[in-house]
Parts: C-alpha cells; structure tokens; sequence
C-alpha cells in the first residue's frame, strides 16, 4: 500500500511539473478512482510541500511560493493537516467518553496520583534578567511598540510617544504609553485621494492600534494592518497581513469588525481573535467571545464560539491541478496558547517542535527558510525565550540538541547538501 501511495505521488510530481507521459497521466487517472477526493487531496499537498519552487510557472497562478513565502506556506499546509486528523480524533474520543463514562473518575484518579510522582522539567529562562520579572502570561509592553505609517504616494511616518499626525478623516495618535489610536475627525472632508492608511512593522517590531470603534489589534512583526479611509456606515473594515491579535469590548452601539485577509474574511462583534493572514492562508482562532470565517465573497463558512475554535481556509489546486480552490477545515480544540505565544514577552517552548521554533524565530527576527522540510521532524524544544534575546542567542537554542544548519546573509539551510558558498549562489 505505501509502495503504490509513492507511485501515486510520483505521478503527481510529474504532472505538476509537466513531465507526465500520455501513458503516465492515463495511468494516473485509473489510480484516482481508488482513492476518495480527500485522500488524493493531500497526496496532492504533500507533493506541493516537497517541491516548493520547483513548479514551472503558470502552473499554480499566484499561489506559486517564492523563496520568501515558502515557510509560510509549508506551515499552513501542515496546519491544516492537523485539523483534519484532530477532527478524526474527536469523533474517536466520543466513542470512548460513552464507553467510558462509569470509571471516569477512577482514570482521572489514577492519572493525577502518576503526574504528581513525575518529576516536574519546566523550561528555562534562556538568558536570566533578560525580560526582568515578565511572567511568561504578560503581553510585549505597549512602550515597546513600534511601527511606521504610510499614506498617500509618499508619505511614511514613525511617531513617538505624544505625537499625531492628520490624514484625511482620519487622526492617529501615538498615546505617552505607546499605544497607536485612530481618530475619526468628521471636520475635515474626504481627500479621495487618499485611499488607505497602512500601519507595519518590521522585525523585532510589534504594535498595538485602537481602531475609531475601540477595537485593539496587535500587530506581530512583519505584518500590516490596512485601514480604508472611506468606511461604509456602521461598519468597520480593515484589511490584515501577517500575524494580529484582534481584542473587541461588547458595547451597546459598537460597529461590527470585518478583517479582510488574501483569500477570506473575519467578522467578529465581541471577543479576542487570533488571526495569521497569509498569501492563499487563512487561519482564524477563537479566545473568547464569537467569529465567523468566511471565504471571500462566498456564504460557506464557520462559526468559532468556544475556546480554541479554530478556521482555516488554505489555497490548493484541484485534482486536475487546473484551478485554484479554498479549502475550509475546522476543529473544536486547537492549541490555543500556541497561536497566542508570539505575542507574549516570554514565550514558553515545552517539548514543541523545532520546525515550529524556527517558523515563529524567522518572523520575529527576520531570517528566510531555503527547506523547512530539511529541519529534522523529531527535534524538540523545551525553553522559555524573552523577546530581547539576539539572533545569536536564538541561534545557540537551535543548534544545541546537535541540529546543523548554514547561513549566508539572511537565509538559513538545514539542508546537509549546504554550504555557506553554495546558499551564496542561490535566489
């Protein structure tokens, strides 16, 4: 069975990369038959992980991965695998809670009496004072805050603390704590030529706005929030890039938020959202309160109204590999301190994945993948890392359970092949 699932796959490569023989494709198209839709979907995802930019051109439009985008987009993939096999998990464990409903108490005896004789190994603070008394559930500080303002053709702007700046109907305010506030100024008359503001952050940058309705999003590094200046009645809308953390009050009056993002949308009234907005990726998880993930301009969607509800709407190609479709998964239970860690100033790494560690460091500090897939799948972290930490300190993290990489200016190889000349030649 798994020497035919690689004869599969081998064809899929082929086909992707439009060197399927006539016989091969027909080959290919009797094998299809023996395998449901879901199955041969993520034969299909897996030979997309392994090629990262080997696809031809015009064969996957805009969702062709540049070597920029290709961790992204691994971990998204990788993302919505796991969904798929955590949904399969719960209707298992339903099946048992039934079964197994009369000893529950003596289980959960049983399993308390085994974890209190286990010898506790929380992890460490990596480099000690380095983040002070931070605990490791307090958010980056607000003085911390950073980003740059851009408007118009070009206009850019960084402000500190106690300055603002007008554009259009629209005043921002950097507050003496650091915190971004947008303003509406229904004085001034709509400059049509203005069509957006847009707030980034670059890296080891993180920020937090207050939108007019009084919601807060806190931007990670490398990301962007655009704010359309001329906003429908009753309603705000912005669009998300990269990585934010939407909190909103319940209000009587309040306006809805609607967070745009590449391939979908998020609309929420009360709570806190986690949102990564990638190109061809959406994944939206719930910490309170309600959301609903949409795809763009379509009725399918889902609602996430409990703790670690999570969406995730991911761009892949049909079985033909012809078209581009959104595929929406959902699960009930996603590790919601997980998607939450990178906004805290000490991030808590127990028995995590390397590939995770590295996927997280590169946004903050700004280093590019050539091959997640190279990162050994079984290497694990276990440390609690400050935010101020150097690339070089995060560096020592990861080689020190004898992982071996390569860099060269910005990009790091885990691949063996690699050398520090032959990243040099490479795009």
């Amino acid at each position: 069975m798994k020497n035919n699932k690689l004869h599969i796959e081998e064809l899929i490569r082929k086909k992707l990369l439009g060197q399927i023989s006539p016989e091969e494709a027909l080959l290919l198209e009797q094998e299809k038959a023996y395998h449901s839709e879901e199955s041969y979907d993520n034969m299909v995802i897996e030979v997309l992980r392994g090629l990262g930019g080997q696809l031809p051109k015009g064969k996957l439009g805009d969702w062709r991965p540049d070597m920029d985008m290709v961790i992204e987009k691994a971990e998204a993939i990788q993302v919505g695998m796991e969904m798929v096999t955590a949904l399969k998990r719960d209707k298992r464990r339903k099946l048992l809670g039934r079964i197994a409903f009369g000893v529950s108490a003596c289980l959960v005896a049983a399993l308390l009496f085994v974890l209190a004789g286990r010898e506790s190994k929380p992890p460490q603070l990596y480099v000690e004072g380095s983040c002070g008394d931070a605990g490791t559930d307090i958010e980056l500080p607000l003085s911390e805050s950073v980003s740059t303002l851009m408007w118009g053709d070009d206009n850019r702007r960084v402000l500190t603390a106690g300055e603002s700046v007008a554009i259009g109907p629209l005043v921002a305010r950097r507050m003496p704590d650091g915190l971004l506030v947008l303003e509406e100024n229904a004085a001034v008359e709509m400059d049509y030529k203005l069509r957006e503001l847009v707030i980034s952050t670059a890296a080891l940058q993180q920020c937090v706005v207050q939108l007019p309705n009084g919601a807060h999003v806190r931007l990670n590094a490398q990301s962007a929030l655009h704010y359309p200046l001329q906003q429908l009645k009753n309603r705000t809308a912005v669009r998300v890039s990269g990585e934010a953390l939407i909190t909103m009050e319940q209000k009587r009056g309040v306006w809805p938020l609607r967070l745009v993002t590449d391939n979908g949308q998020v609309t929420m009234e009360e709570g806190e959202v986690m949102v990564m907005a990638l190109n061809g990726m959406t994944q939206a998880t719930i910490l309170k309160g309600v959301a609903t993930l949409q795809e763009n301009n379509k009725d399918r969607g889902v609602k996430l109204d409990c703790l670690g509800a999570q969406g995730l709407l991911v761009r892949i190609a049909d079985r033909d590999s012809r078209n581009i479709r959104d595929t929406l998964f959902y699960t009930a239970n996603a590790d919601y301190d997980k998607v939450k860690r990178w906004s805290k100033a000490v991030r808590v790494y127990e028995d995590a994945s390397l590939r995770d560690f590295v996927v997280e460091m590169s946004r903050w500090y700004g280093f590019r993948i050539q091959n997640i897939h190279c990162i050994p799948d079984e290497r694990r972290v276990n440390e609690s890392v400050c935010h101020r930490l150097t690339e070089k300190e995060i560096f020592a993290i990861i080689r020190q359970n004898g992982t071996k990489m390569v860099k060269r200016n910005e990009l790091l190889s885990f691949c063996p092949e690699d050398t520090d000349t032959r990243l040099a030649k490479k795009p």
